[in-house]
């Protein structure tokens, strides 16, 4: 699948034996998420990937949001540091679109939504 991520890793976080989440990641996000995992060498600790609808709604995501896709995830960045370089390889990996939060940086792929953007979550 990845040279550093299994496929539990993305697996939809509701536990509902009727989740209706796809199994499979978008192949383009596994190789630039192994590409960001060369370049910042430390691990990437995948905090969401795969939703299903309810779980997306849980979460509070957007209706059409990339993780019902499987073009997304939330990667793990505790500190302001790590949120930082996480911001300044990301787009080296080839990602375009990133959210901050506190605890998360958000990435995707969606080829058809707004390129070469960072938003903010929550306060």
């Amino acid at each position: 699948m990845s040279r550093y991520f299994k496929s539990e890793e993305f697996t939809c976080k509701c536990k509902r034996v009727e989740c209706d989440a796809m199994t499979v990641v978008h192949l383009e996000l596994l190789d630039r998420l192994d590409i960001l995992r060369d370049l910042l060498k430390v691990p990437l600790i995948i905090t969401s990937g795969l939703r299903c609808a309810f779980w997306n709604d849980h979460e509070g995501g957007i209706k059409d949001s990339e993780h019902l896709a499987g073009e997304a995830v939330d990667v793990a960045c505790g500190t302001s540091g790590e949120r930082w370089r996480m911001i300044k390889y990301a787009p080296r990996a080839g990602f375009h679109r990133m959210g901050v939060g506190k605890t998360f940086v958000h990435l995707d792929i969606s080829p058809t939504k707004m390129q070469n953007v960072v938003w903010l979550y929550g306060g």
